[in-house]
């Protein structure tokens, strides 16, 4: 075994130590959002962790969505402008029922926010779920929602950070 591979080795080591130790944290708090019915935002990390290790693991596609509820109401630094709690669970619906919804995993990530992880799932694929789930919100016609989506594809050398950026910066070009 070269050197190369046993730094590989070590790294997925401490991943899997640093998952396990985030699922003893998480093991007597909620990981339900009340709101939306979707996993919470301590859950999505988890869960964003260990499906990037497993892309990285057996080279599998992976992409994220970002859906924003609420652009009209935020400020520059991305606060949350009012958005109500009755639109939430309408707009966590319409993503729920969207194709490959059982197969994806949505989370609630902050008021008025929406992430789904999509496990094997292209860049391709999920623009063209992003673009149903978009239709579908602005077809419900549901009061003060305007959608906006970023999307960004799980490239093996990128970390949780980077994957999560790369998403916001594609949400915040939609909305420009």
């Amino acid at each position: 075994m070269g050197y190369p591979d046993m730094m590989r080795d070590i790294m997925e080591q401490t991943g899997r130590e640093t998952i396990a130790r985030r699922r003893r944290d998480l093991r007597d708090r909620p990981i339900i959002d009340s709101v939306t019915g979707f996993y919470n935002t301590d859950y999505f990390y988890l869960r964003l962790e260990e499906e990037i290790a497993r892309s990285r693991r057996y080279g599998n596609d992976l992409s994220l969505i970002f859906i924003d509820t609420s652009p009209r109401g935020r400020d520059d630094e991305g606060m949350e402008g009012s958005i109500d709690e009755n639109t939430m669970p309408a707009v966590a619906g319409i993503v729920d029922d969207c194709p490959g919804g059982g197969a994806n995993l949505a989370f609630a990530y902050g008021a008025g926010r929406l992430a789904v992880i999509m496990p094997e799932t292209t860049i391709h694929e999920a623009s063209m779920a992003a673009d149903n789930i978009r239709e579908k919100i602005l077809r419900e016609k549901i009061p003060g929602v305007i959608p906006l989506i970023g999307i960004a594809q799980y490239r093996n050398h990128q970390g949780i950070d980077e994957l999560i950026r790369d998403a916001c910066d594609e949400l915040h070009r939609s909305s420009r």
